[in-house]
C-alpha cells in the first residue's frame, strides 16, 4: 500500500518571549553526550538517564519484533493446518440449491436441466492458484465420466468473464462454466473460498463436499465410495472424511 508523499517547507515555530529556555544551552544534551560544563554529579545523573531511555527504547523494539515473529509463526501454522482441517457442510444429505445461470458462451444452464444424473459442481476462479492446479484433473475426470451421463459444471467465483474464458482456453476446458452474478449461488452453497466442489446425486441431494484442489483420481474415488453405499462425504485437504451417519 503506497501513499503519495507531499512535502512542505519546514516552518520554524515562533519563540514566545515570555517562555524562557527551560534549560541553559550549556546544560543541554548534545547527541550522545552532555556538555562538559555540567557539574560532575549532574553529568553522571544525565548520562544514567540517557542510558535508561535507550534501554527502554531497545526493549520496546525487541518486544515489537518478537510479537511480529510470533504472529507470523501462528499464521503459518494455521495456514498449513487449513488443508487438513475438515469443516462440515450443512448441505450434506440435503437437496442442492437450484441455480439458473449463463455459461461463458452465453447459453443458459440450470440445475433442473442437469437432473437425473450425477452432477459435479465446482466453484473456481482464474486468480486461484489451487484452481489452476486442479484444472487438468477436472478436465480429465470429465472426459472419463461424461460418457456415463455425468455432468460437470464450473461456477465462476468473484471473477470476470474475460479472465474466466482465458482460463478455460489455457487449460482446454470442455465442460461448461457459468457466471454467478453477485455470487448468489456461491452464497446458497455456503462457499467461503475456492476451489470447492460438490457432488450431487441423480435425485438432487448433496452427497459430497470437497474443499481444496482435487487430485487426479479424487472424484473417481468419491464416486466409487458413493456407489458402494457410502454415507455423504466431506473432505478438506488430501484425505477423505465421511459425514456422520445421522446425515
Amino acid at each position: 500500500y503506497c501513499m503519495s508523499q507531499h512535502r512542505s517547507s519546514p516552518v520554524s515555530a515562533p519563540t514566545s518571549p515570555s517562555s524562557p529556555d527551560p534549560e541553559p544551552a550549556s546544560h543541554r544534551e548534545t547527541g550522545s553526550h552532555v556538555e562538559d560544563t555540567v557539574p560532575g554529579p549532574l553529568l553522571a545523573e544525565r548520562r544514567s538517564r540517557l542510558h535508561r531511555r535507550r534501554v527502554v527504547r531497545l526493549s520496546a523494539v525487541t518486544v515489537a519484533i518478537a510479537a511480529l515473529v510470533g504472529l507470523t509463526v501462528v499464521y503459518g501454522r494455521l495456514s498449513s493446518r487449513q488443508a487438513t482441517m475438515a469443516a462440515a457442510s450443512p448441505l450434506l444429505g440435503k437437496p442442492a440449491p437450484p441455480f439458473a445461470l449463463r455459461a461463458l458462451d452465453g447459453q443458459p444452464i440450470t440445475s433442473r436441466s442437469l437432473e437425473g444424473n450425477v452432477l459435479v459442481v465446482n466453484f473456481w476462479a482464474s486468480w486461484c492458484v489451487a484452481c489452476r492446479e486442479e484444472a487438468t484433473n477436472l478436465e480429465s475426470f470429465y472426459k472419463r465420466w461424461s460418457g456415463t451421463g455425468l455432468h460437470l459444471a464450473g461456477i465462476v467465483y468473484a471473477d470476470s468473464a474475460s479472465d474466466a474464458r482465458a482460463f478455460d482456453t489455457e487449460y482446454k476446458i470442455t465442460f461448461p462454466s457459468v457466471m454467478d452474478p453477485g455470487g448468489a449461488t456461491a452464497l446458497d452453497y455456503g462457499v467461503t473460498g475456492v476451489p470447492e466442489t460438490f457432488v450431487i446425486s441423480p435425485s438432487g441431494t448433496v452427497v459430497a463436499h470437497l474443499v481444496g484442489a482435487v487430485g487426479p483420481t479424487t472424484l473417481d474415488s468419491v464416486l466409487t465410495q458413493l456407489s458402494g453405499g457410502s454415507r455423504p462425504i466431506e473432505r478438506q485437504g488430501p484425505g477423505f472424511r465421511q459425514a456422520p451417519s445421522g446425515r
